[in-house]
């Protein structure tokens, strides 16, 4: 009778001391991973806002166009399907210069497809494309993002379009004004929005919170993020 109501008592002291320390230890495991995935995120982000300075400082310099130049690869270069950041393939971009200062930006000529019927418009690609090569200050030539971060798109004034795969630059002119954009990059955890403004030389950062979520529904924030910037 008495071992009945002792068990009719509730936990001891012990046993919530114990799940309480359980569940700290949970949590903290929880918040380091977040910040390791914060860390990371804000380390691509600060080597592009460089990126972006970078290009508006070589455009004065030159007198000529500069571009920050990605490969963002595509969801079929995933390497786990159940993970929306991992690339088989890393995405790269890379600071360029316009060899050429009487060159003349055509954001048509830059998405036409190898496959284009076009010989004429292919041609003037080409020789667009040709006039940028990367900056010799740039050791490496190219950057590589992390594999545990992705871009998943961005967005361009000149280009009227928000690209999620493939290739896309983003421009600076002679003045050092800057196509107007949004690079929006992400962790399997949370996202970080990077928007360049033609005039100012700073960048400003907002991040939203992903955790859980499908690649399907993260393609929907993110194209609500972009769709929000169009409207400013």
């Amino acid at each position: 009778m008495n071992k009945f109501v002792q068990n009719k008592q509730g936990f001891t002291l012990i046993e919530i001391l114990v799940a309480l320390a359980i569940l700290a230890l949970t949590a903290t495991m929880m918040i380091g991973f977040f910040d390791t995935d914060r860390a990371e995120l804000d380390k691509a982000a600060s080597t592009l806002e460089k990126a972006v300075a970078l290009s508006e400082s070589e455009a004065i310099y030159r007198n000529s166009f500069t571009r920050i130049f990605f490969d963002l690869k595509s969801d079929t270069d995933l390497e786990y399907s159940d993970n929306p950041v991992i690339l088989s393939t890393p995405q790269i971009y890379t600071v360029q210069y316009g060899t050429d200062s009487k060159i003349t930006i055509d954001p048509e000529l830059f998405q036409i497809d190898e496959d284009e019927d076009d010989e004429e418009l292919l041609a003037l690609s080409k020789k667009q494309e040709q006039n940028f090569q990367p900056l010799p200050e740039l050791e490496e030539g190219k950057v590589e993002i992390a594999s545990t971060v992705r871009i998943f798109s961005i967005g361009s004034s000149l280009l009227k379009s928000n690209v999620t795969e493939g290739k896309i630059a983003l421009y600076t002119f002679p003045n050092g004004e800057k196509d107007a954009g949004i690079i929006i990059l992400g962790t399997t955890s949370e996202l970080v929005s990077l928007t360049i403004e033609p005039f100012s030389s700073r960048t400003e950062r907002r991040y939203y919170d992903i955790r859980g979520k499908q690649i399907e529904e993260i393609r929907e924030i993110v194209e609500g993020i972009y769709n929000e910037w169009l409207k400013k």
